[in-house]
């Protein structure tokens, strides 16, 4: 019915995958290991579906220097792969292995596994477990931060990206736990950041579709000329990347997470 709606999941998916890894040495070590399998398994099963989304609505909106018929001819190239995977996408979520997953991760949020040995930090109080990752995390997105420069990998930023995701939601995830004055400070450069680092794959991931898709369309050169749009924009948003990623690292923001996440 809407894009949005596989947007959404996938971004609970990621907070849920995230949480899980993040507060470290209180589930038991087992169940993190199967629903983090689990998880990616559907992190997995759903990206191609969302890859597809995002592809199209963005072709959508650069089309004005595209022939009509060439455009046209793509996007209903585009839409068929859309709804094939939409299908597979269908049949996983009513699969008995999907209810499996929904049900026994409902029964572990309501009750801690009997039988198995509490975990080392369990017990202790959720403020001093996240507030030791918050800070190790934000240490290490610091230091792949300060490190990019205009000739670093597509993946290495894709990485730092990533960190940033894990930072977000494990922040989110306690906001009632802190002051809140210097979290909004902290959460505003943060989604500029994660804006700009989305923007950046998004230009990525659309000029490798559009190449893996040359040789299938009948449209080849507005095919490459797409591509080759796509990767200049991803090549002009290096500099905004390096712009926010070094204003995340401003020695203020710095002082608001040492303030709020000490030890």
């Amino acid at each position: 019915l809407d894009t949005e709606f596989l947007h959404d999941y996938r971004v609970s998916l990621r907070r849920a995958r995230s949480l899980l890894g993040q507060i470290k040495n209180v589930f038991p070590a087992d169940a993190v290991t199967h629903f983090a399998s689990e998880f990616r398994w559907l992190a997995q099963a759903t990206g191609p579906t969302r890859d597809l989304d995002v592809l199209l609505l963005g072709l959508r909106r650069t089309s004005e220097n595209v022939p009509a018929g060439d455009l046209a001819a793509l996007l209903a190239f585009l839409g068929r792969k859309q709804r094939h995977e939409h299908r597979l996408l269908k049949q996983l979520l009513e699969s008995d292995r999907y209810r499996a997953l929904l049900s026994g991760w409902r029964d572990f949020l309501k009750d801690a596994p009997s039988g198995v040995p509490e975990p080392d930090d369990a017990a202790r109080p959720l403020v001093e477990v996240t507030s030791r990752r918050i800070s190790r995390l934000y240490r290490r997105l610091v230091d792949h931060a300060t490190a990019i420069d205009d000739k670093t990998p597509a993946d290495a930023i894709h990485q730092v990206r990533i960190d940033a995701k894990k930072l977000r939601y494990l922040i989110d995830a306690t906001r009632s736990l802190h002051d809140r004055r210097h979290l909004d400070r902290i959460i505003d450069s943060l989604k500029r950041v994660q804006s700009v680092l989305g923007d950046f794959n998004d230009a990525q991931v659309q000029e490798r579709h559009l190449l893996e898709c040359a040789g299938e369309s009948e449209a080849l050169l507005t095919v490459g000329r797409l591509a080759e749009s796509a990767r200049h924009r991803a090549m002009s948003l290096r500099a905004e990347v390096s712009g926010e990623l070094s204003r995340f690292c401003r020695d203020d923001i710095r002082a608001d997470f040492s303030r709020l996440f000490k030890q």
